[in-house]
């Protein structure tokens, strides 16, 4: 995995995610769209608890574009800090 790719890949996330509104469906399906980029990327990498994260908060993107959670702002953050921490 090319790490500068990685990093613009990570960047253009954060970026997308301040932007979203997460009432915003559209924004939703967009940023859903950025972490599906960087599984492609984790791909190649060992470790599993990156792919896991990334796949498990698509997950909450697909419920939020759903409507199924109700705190769409406390999973935002939830998502945010999963960037972080990616």
């Amino acid at each position: 995995m090319d790490v500068k790719q990685f990093e613009s890949r990570l960047e253009g996330l954060a970026e997308a995610h301040i932007l979203a509104d997460p009432g915003d469906p559209k924004a939703l399906a967009a940023l859903h769209g950025h972490f599906d980029s960087l599984l492609a990327l984790l791909v190649e990498h060992p470790s599993d608890t990156a792919r896991m994260a990334t796949v498990a908060t698509m997950d909450l993107l697909e419920r939020l574009i759903l409507e199924e959670i109700d705190n769409r702002q406390a999973t935002m953050d939830v998502i945010g800090q999963t960037l972080n921490a990616l």
